[in-house]
């Protein structure tokens, strides 16, 4: 008489799953941030459910999860539901639950209207102006502001250029794959104002310290030290400018200039062409000193400029 193995079918809690989920995340070389931003979030979640992944009640965890999520931005709504959805989709392809509870209930990402505008250049020239170029820190800051504007790299990836990252015949910054948001290898050039910028910044530079940008104790500088620092000068120069608005602010002056937006998608390293219009924003001016070069009825009748 063969004797059968008698398996549990207790479910697994919540918090288990989680475990077992960024277990797999951590083997697939998720990224140190992501994975933070993934506990933060389960973590979160756990204070208002009942660790259960029954699926009443995990439905009723949630609506009652993002109904206490204040409404002041998609992106505080829309990171804990990445977050969640991307557990959850593991969870089915796992055989843990039935299907996506998220999809169930017909809760969605919010659409980000792209309300981020261009910093007005005489915003940018304060900004630099504030920066103390006799110290260390104040050169660093100076450069890194041009470095911004001039190639829009994201700040996570140029707090992690190294000394090998630079090019200085070509002029230009590596973001290599395992740095890239993308995860997609591309060449950041920069203009010979920004180059002759950088080259005089690395010179002040400790030849001993790896990092391009490194922090006030020569380790690697974190995003979040970086936006301090421009908080700190934003209220010296009495404006208001993040690091991420610069990136904003080159895609826009880009197209304003006259540049291609599909070349503007390679240098800002998009995948979707869609993701590249969503960072640009066409001044009022542009956009009429266009209709007026553009318009058909210059066809029927000749311009006259009023």
């Amino acid at each position: 008489m063969r004797i059968k193995t008698k398996i549990s079918t207790q479910p697994i809690t919540f918090s288990e799953a989680t475990k077992k989920f960024l277990r797999v995340k951590k083997a697939a070389k998720a990224r140190p941030r992501t994975l933070k931003d993934y506990e933060i979030v389960f973590n979160s979640f756990l204070k208002v459910s009942h660790n259960t992944l029954e699926f009443s009640v995990l439905c009723d965890d949630l609506l009652e999860f993002f109904s206490s999520i204040p409404d002041t931005s998609p992106a505080v709504y829309n990171r804990p539901y990445s977050c969640l959805h991307a557990l959850f989709n593991w969870c089915v392809l796992d055989d843990i639950i039935p299907s996506n509870p998220l999809i169930k209930l017909g809760l969605k990402k919010r659409k980000d209207e792209g309300t981020i505008h261009a910093a007005a250049i005489d915003d940018v020239k304060a900004l630099l102006k504030v920066c103390d170029r006799t110290t260390f820190t104040g050169l660093r800051d100076y450069t890194i502001i041009l470095v911004l504007l001039d190639c829009g790299i994201r700040t996570c990836e140029l707090v992690r250029l190294k000394n090998c990252d630079y090019d200085v015949k070509n002029r230009c910054l590596i973001v290599w794959r395992e740095n890239a948001k993308t995860r997609t290898e591309r060449i950041c050039y920069l203009s010979d104002a920004t180059a002759t910028a950088l080259n005089k910044y690395l010179q002040q530079k400790p030849d001993d310290v790896e990092w391009i940008f490194p922090s006030r104790d020569c380790h690697q500088l974190d995003t979040n030290e970086l936006s301090r620092q421009f908080r700190k000068l934003c209220d010296a120069a009495k404006i208001k400018i993040t690091p991420y608005q610069l990136r904003h602010s080159f895609a826009t002056y880009f197209l304003e200039n006259g540049g291609n937006v599909l070349v503007l998608q390679k240098l800002m390293g998009h995948s979707d062409l869609r993701m590249t219009q969503r960072y640009t924003d066409i001044s009022e001016s542009t956009k009429k000193r266009a209709q007026c070069d553009f318009t058909p009825t210059n066809l029927l009748v000749p311009s006259t400029r009023l």
